[in-house]
């Protein structure tokens, strides 16, 4: 299965809330091996994306990175951001994922 970086990282968090609802032990497995799968993912996605902000955030005179409402800033070089950074969220990855039927998860109740 082909997956992009912005699916992946999406998946993770709703498969986290789906764990916390009372599952069988089997779905509960395969729900983990495929977070343990697509962390593997994330922690490179993360990498890249620190690199992006590290090249063009905003720095201050004394070149440490500025942050605006606990958000970096892309005054000077945002266009250059946001065109890299969306090519990121758009890499696909070959993964294989567990598949997890509808009936194994007919019961779960998602609020938020």
């Amino acid at each position: 299965m082909k997956l992009t970086n912005k699916q992946i990282t999406d998946s993770v968090q709703a498969m986290g809330k789906i764990l916390n609802q009372d599952l069988s032990i089997k779905t509960q497995f395969k729900l983990n091996k495929n977070i343990d799968k697509l962390n593997g993912i994330i922690i490179a996605f993360e990498k890249s994306k620190k690199s992006l902000i590290d090249k063009y955030a905003d720095r201050d005179e004394k070149g440490e990175l500025l942050i605006t409402d606990n958000m970096y800033t892309f005054k000077k070089h945002n266009k250059e951001f946001n065109k890299e950074f969306n090519e990121l969220l758009t890499i696909k990855n070959d993964i294989f994922i567990e598949k997890i039927s509808v009936n194994e998860l007919e019961e779960i109740k998602l609020n938020n």
